[in-house]
This record gives C-alpha cells, sequence and structure tokens, in this order.
C-alpha cells in the first residue's frame, strides 16, 4: 500500500490514503476489505496517541480527559473534546433520551452518561471515520451508540464486581439502594436488591438505546 497522505480532520492532521473516487464506488470485497483496513490502521494509530498524551480539558458535559505529556497532544485532545461534545449533545438530544420511563429507571440509564468519562471509543470512531475520507456526521449515531454500549457494561460490571464507586460518584446499584430506602422506604437487603434490580434494567435499557441508534444510520442515513 502507498504510503498515506495527511488529511485534515478539523484542525487535526491524520494519515489518509489518497484512493481515486472510482474505487470508493466499487463494492467489490477487495475494496470493502481495503476500506476495513485503512480505518484499523488510522483506529490503532489513534489509540496509540491516546495512549501517549493527555491533559485535562474543560468540558460541557462534565469529565476531563487526564494525560501526561503536556501540550504536545494539545490539538489533537481538543479535537477529541469537540467530539465528545458532539456525541453527548447527540445523546442528551435523542428522542429516545426523553422517552425512558419509570423515572428511576430513566436517571439510573442516564446517571454515568451525565457523569461524563474519556469518551475515548466514540471519539476514535469519529476521527477514524474522517482520516479515511468519511463524514463525521453521519457517524455520529454509531458513536453515540458506542457510548452507550459500553456505558452499560459498566453498569453491570459494577454491580458484578459489587464496586460502590464510579468516577468519583456512588455506583448505580448504590445509588438506587439508597434510593430506594429514602423514596419507597425499603431497607436492608430490600434497599440492596432494589438497587441491583433498578442497575440492572438501566443497562438493558442501555443496551436496546445503544441498538436503537445504530438504527438512526439507517433510518437518517440510508446506511
Amino acid at each position: 500500500m502507498a504510503a498515506p497522505q495527511m488529511a485534515c480532520v478539523g484542525t487535526l492532521h491524520v494519515p489518509c490514503w489518497d484512493f481515486p473516487p472510482t474505487v470508493f464506488a466499487d463494492p467489490s470485497l477487495n475494496v470493502v476489505k481495503l476500506r476495513i483496513k485503512r480505518a484499523i490502521h488510522a483506529h490503532r494509530m489513534l489509540r496509540r496517541l491516546l495512549t501517549a498524551c493527555i491533559v485535562p480539558i474543560k468540558l460541557k458535559f462534565g469529565v476531563l480527559l487526564v494525560t501526561k505529556t503536556g501540550d504536545r497532544f494539545a490539538t489533537f485532545l481538543e479535537q477529541m473534546a469537540v467530539r465528545r461534545e458532539r456525541v453527548y449533545q447527540y445523546l442528551f438530544e435523542s428522542e429516545y433520551a426523553t422517552q425512558l420511563r419509570p423515572a428511576h429507571i430513566r436517571d439510573a440509564a442516564l446517571s454515568y452518561l451525565k457523569m461524563g468519562g474519556k469518551s475515548l471509543r466514540p471519539g476514535v470512531l469519529l476521527i477514524s471515520c474522517g482520516a479515511v475520507g468519511g463524514d463525521e456526521s453521519v457517524a455520529l449515531p454509531a458513536a453515540a451508540a458506542i457510548e452507550v454500549y459500553h456505558t452499560w457494561t459498566l453498569v453491570h460490571d459494577d454491580i458484578i464486581d459489587r464496586d460502590v464507586r464510579r468516577r468519583g460518584a456512588p455506583t448505580v446499584h448504590v445509588e438506587f439502594a439508597a434510593r430506594g430506602a429514602a423514596e419507597l422506604g425499603f431497607s436492608g437487603e430490600e434497599a440492596a436488591h432494589y438497587g441491583e434490580a433498578i442497575g440492572i434494567l438501566a443497562g438493558d435499557v442501555q443496551q436496546s438505546w445503544s441498538y436503537m441508534l445504530l438504527h438512526d444510520l439507517y433510518h437518517k442515513h440510508g446506511l
């Protein structure tokens, strides 16, 4: 494969291979494999950058990116932050988020998302999309789906591991054990069971939500 050219994604320059437009119109298996190979290469390179850097960045939707090497990757991290903002805006403004019921399930499903996180997976997806010539706005539902899917695994994992803190706050099952006691009068094992039940159901809702976000790729963009 020829050496990559540098493509501009926002103000970030990333590698991109120069192929004629006819290649991208060709649906043959070899071309599909080539596209996938290029996307995987860009993804791996960006992951290496992420593990090498990280500086604190103020974000609208909560938490910061944390890194070790000062300003060297400041532009890259700024671009990651921009994409994180887009993903969370898409999530919180989606029709699915407004339809979550009942209140405890809704609050639990949104809990970790409102806390925020590094959002490396959706950020890398969007930058990789741009690096290989794709339209990031079209890929936004997929990026949002990845963030929600990852979040439900955290909710369930915290129950399995009996963790009590996540991102500096109580885990979902711990929070809703307390709310079950305070708001519904549960005590002891009943409260703990209620918290775990809400956590399991909230994770299930998030998993379904992620599938619906992927459906947006077809519903909104015909993919």
